[in-house]
């Protein structure tokens, strides 16, 4: 099902902080994501995702608004693949994805990153 709801975002900051401290790290130029597999039970779905967009890279609130959007629209089409692999392997992941550059890019350009980023994260689990 494609769906990208509020149980699919990771908002607790123990975890979070953990993520970063803890998590392997896939780093292209373009963006950076940090991913651990989940160790509490308490978590119902497979697959959490904390997307960030850096003050210090986007100035403007709404480019920054705008690339998360973006992001989640993508990942939403995107994570089947990856929901698939994680039902096989029976485990769940944390996912923080860091957008890196300095300007902003279409549609077009994010689809391309993000496609190369999740099927690189595919091969690593």
């Amino acid at each position: 099902m494609r769906s990208f709801k509020k149980p699919d975002i990771l908002k607790n900051k123990t975890v979070i902080n953990n993520l970063f401290r803890n998590g392997k790290i896939i780093d292209t130029p373009f963006l950076k994501c940090i991913w651990d597999f989940e160790k509490s039970l308490e978590n119902q779905k497979k697959l959490k995702f904390l997307i960030s967009v850096p003050k210090k890279n986007i100035n403007l609130a709404t480019n920054r608004n705008r690339i998360k959007r973006q992001i989640r629209e993508l990942l939403r089409h995107k994570k089947s693949q990856l929901t698939q692999k994680l039902e096989k392997l029976e485990k769940k992941i944390n996912i923080a994805i860091v957008y890196k550059k300095r300007e902003t890019y279409s549609y077009d350009v994010l689809d391309e990153k993000i496609t190369v980023l999740l099927s690189t994260l595919i091969k690593k689990i």
